[in-house]
């Protein structure tokens, strides 16, 4: 992420959006995802025009943070496929950065919840672990994004390993609407990664 000196220097403080994307080279929907998300903090007027208010500070913020870990302001998948007046609005939402130290540490954290690789898992266990519907566990499944071991007595059973591979998987990480179990688990990883507190192995 590049800044625009010049630009930054000449826009007030709060900048527009339109200043927002100019000077930090970006797209119009890509600013529009990091304001609406909360990604970006910023006071929204309510006015047809001139919509949004952003601080500076909160500009440098973005760029630094964003070079550090480009990951956690990427948009969802399919963002961009979205027509401009789809209406779609997005609350903010917290995401692990996916990087080597991360996962190690995420790992660590669900093998702990899971009590290790070994052992199966109900469509029940894997709903009150990760917080989803029951409903979106079958949907999982059915679109081959979760393995599933067997069928048994009607019963769907995967192996806590497959939970593991899914639970670290980015597409799991990319789910827009979170459960509260499942920002709790990223919040609690963010943090023995920022504290440093893990395997000494690692």
């Amino acid at each position: 992420m590049r800044l625009d000196n010049e630009l930054f220097e000449k826009a007030p403080d709060p900048m527009s959006k339109d200043q927002f994307r100019c000077v930090c080279h970006i797209s119009k929907k890509t600013a529009l995802f990091l304001l609406q998300s909360g990604l970006v903090r910023s006071e929204n007027t309510g006015k047809a025009t001139h919509t949004w208010l952003i601080p500076k500070t909160e500009v440098l913020r973005y760029v630094i943070d964003s070079n550090a870990s480009m990951y956690t302001f990427k948009p969802p998948k399919n963002y961009y496929l979205e027509g401009s007046g789809s209406g779609r609005k997005y609350r903010c939402f917290i995401r692990l950065d996916m990087s080597d130290i991360t996962l190690k540490v995420a790992r660590e954290y669900y093998l702990d919840m899971l009590g290790g690789e070994g052992g199966l898992l109900t469509v029940d266990d894997i709903s009150r672990i990760t917080g989803y519907c029951r409903t979106t566990v079958c949907r999982w499944y059915s679109r081959k994004s979760l393995r599933l071991l067997t069928v048994a007595a009607n019963r769907y059973l995967t192996a806590n390993r497959y939970l593991l591979d899914w639970l670290l998987s980015s597409d799991y990480n990319d789910i827009r609407m979170k459960t509260e179990e499942h920002e709790k688990a990223i919040l609690h990883i963010m943090a023995r990664v920022k504290s440093g507190v893990f395997s000494a192995g690692d």
